[in-house]
């Protein structure tokens, strides 16, 4: 059930940080039209933080020791870049669909891993 719990929080940390990422781009974006691939470089590491970010409040508010930062980082920045590049030929805007797939196997993949090495001591 924690692990259920950590991982949706990382999703919706995930998502908050996403649509605050999508609204600066629309924002800074000139005028209609597609936008240079630079402006989506950055969606990765802020959809990662914000899995990272929910995962940390998780385990903040269960009173559990913090999961190593890094790690708990990496592995979402993993699957964020990699669902990326997986899913940006297909349209830019539709990278969010690959981010958020993988960042979540990924958010499950290393809270498994957590949560076992805390059970051997």
């Amino acid at each position: 059930m924690r692990a259920l719990i950590r991982i949706s929080a990382a999703v919706l940390g995930a998502g908050v940080a996403y649509g605050a990422w999508l609204s600066l781009v629309l924002l800074i974006t000139p005028r209609p039209g597609p936008a240079p691939i630079a402006y989506f470089m950055p969606a990765p590491f802020a959809t990662a933080l914000g899995f990272l970010a929910g995962t940390l409040i998780v385990d903040r508010l269960s009173s559990r020791p913090p999961s190593g930062l890094l790690r708990a980082y990496l592995w979402p920045l993993t699957g964020c870049v990699i669902g990326a590049l997986v899913s940006y030929p297909f349209g830019p805007m539709l990278i969010v669909f690959g981010m958020f797939g993988l960042g979540t196997v990924a958010v499950a993949i290393e809270t498994a891993y957590n949560l076992r090495a805390r059970a051997a001591g």
